[in-house]
């Protein structure tokens, strides 16, 4: 499953919230990314890795606040995030299929024109070579 942007839940304090979390303990103040069928969270900064459920948000407000108060917002991130990375699995798996499709088509193309370049070039230097042919054995 890939790593998404972990956004960040509504604050109970300002009812703020934010397309993405930041990892409070990193120096370099990384993303927060989740991973959700494990639902586990990570910097993108450093090496921290914790479970979605053991995370603490701290908002701009100044308000510190615990996983288990956003509880039901951290359900439906996970459930969004499942969705969203199912939706770039199946259009990861569509695009190859078009691509594989893509060249087959672009194959074909390609002999098409290759035999009707050859089949005009053939008419064109037997067209030459018979000019040629009559013009020295022709009629005299």
């Amino acid at each position: 499953m890939a790593w998404l942007a972990f956004t960040f839940p509504e604050c109970p304090g300002c009812h703020q919230s934010w397309e993405a979390s930041r990892h409070h303990d990193c120096n370099m103040l990384g993303a927060v990314e989740l991973n959700p069928d494990a639902r586990v969270a990570r910097c993108d900064q450093c090496p921290a890795q914790w479970s979605v459920m053991e995370t603490n948000f701290y908002c701009m407000c100044g308000r510190m606040f615990q996983s288990h108060e956003v509880e039901d917002a951290l359900y439906e991130i996970i459930r969004a995030a499942q969705l969203l990375a199912h939706i770039m699995e199946q259009h990861e798996t569509d695009l190859a299929e078009i691509c594989r499709a893509g060249e087959s088509s672009v194959r074909r193309w390609l002999s098409n024109v290759a035999e009707s370049v050859g089949e005009a070039l053939g008419k064109a230097v037997g067209s030459l070579i018979g000019s040629i042919v009559r013009s020295i054995f022709g009629p005299r």
